[in-house]
């Protein structure tokens, strides 16, 4: 029979996987925010706007491109701060998923040795099919919020570079009214570099 200490590891284990998995968790609202947020930067995507063309028609959608972009910052910047959120939280969740495999293993590990390698014992085998399970979706919980996280924080990282070399091109250029802090190493950055920049967290957040 499971020893005591692989009864609770068992337990203890199960109880954290249900918080991780209840309704409403960090994962699912993770989930929405950053699909709520690709859509918002598909509404803003350069790829197709000619920011080098020096006809009336072409400034013309350029303008109107700055204009959009300052409407949508403020949206921009809401949801890059509940992303933020989230990230903290996932990144809390994946230190205690860790802490608690590093638990579980380590009873599983010495319950393992009191089994026979061979047993044949239909109580022992199920067991351990059990434990073995348990072990597994652990893992798989924990890599699946550890993969959110960092696709997370990637994404907050390429947006805050997009935004900030797009919020100087916007308030220097086209003089948008534009209230926003921005990083002084884009100073210099250009349009191609705004849309590489954009091209980049799209992808990387699965915008269409």
């Amino acid at each position: 029979m499971f020893s005591e200490k692989m009864k609770d590891a068992v337990r203890s284990a199960q109880n954290v996987i249900d918080l991780c998995c209840s309704a409403g968790n960090i994962s699912i609202t993770a989930n929405k925010d950053l699909s709520e947020y690709a859509r918002l930067l598909e509404s803003i995507d350069p790829s197709g706007t000619d920011f080098d063309s020096r006809s009336i028609f072409a400034k013309g959608k350029v303008t109107r491109y700055w204009e959009r972009f300052a409407e949508v910052y403020p949206a921009m910047e809401e949801l890059a701060e509940r992303l933020a959120r989230d990230r903290k939280i996932l990144s809390n969740t994946v230190k205690t998923l860790s802490r608690e495999r590093e638990s579980y293993e380590a009873a599983f590990e010495e319950y393992r040795k009191n089994v026979p390698e061979n047993t044949t014992d239909s109580e022992q085998l199920s067991q351990l099919i059990v434990a073995k399970n348990m072990s597994a979706l652990l893992t798989n919980t924990l890599n699946e919020y550890t993969s959110l996280r960092d696709s997370t924080e990637s994404v907050l990282s390429i947006s805050k570079q997009a935004a900030d070399i797009a919020v100087i091109i916007a308030k220097t250029k086209y003089k948008a009214a534009i209230s926003a802090n921005t990083s002084a190493l884009y100073m210099n950055a250009t349009e191609a570099e705004y849309k590489l920049k954009m091209a980049e967290v799209m992808k990387k957040i699965g915008a269409k």
